[in-house]
């Protein structure tokens, strides 16, 4: 992928080509893509339960955890 954005970049037109697997691989479909949005979500969880402002108080009702995969796929 860094070599298609990179030679895009140049004004270069890329070809990909990708047999057996979803275009993109495993690091796209199934490993560090997903697990960067997946840490984000935590981030985001781990804030508001941890956010030391004494005036807010806040509650995390339900984490979705499926939807959450779900989301992350579109």
């Amino acid at each position: 992928f860094t070599g298609a954005i990179r030679t895009n970049e140049l004004g270069v037109k890329t070809l990909m080509v990708n047999s057996g697997l979803p275009l993109g691989g495993t690091c796209v479909n199934v490993g560090c893509v997903p697990s960067k949005t997946l840490i984000y979500f935590a981030e985001i969880l781990n804030k508001v339960r941890n956010h030391n402002l004494p005036f807010l108080e806040t509650e995390i009702r339900n984490f979705d955890f499926r939807r959450a995969i779900n989301e992350e796929k579109k």
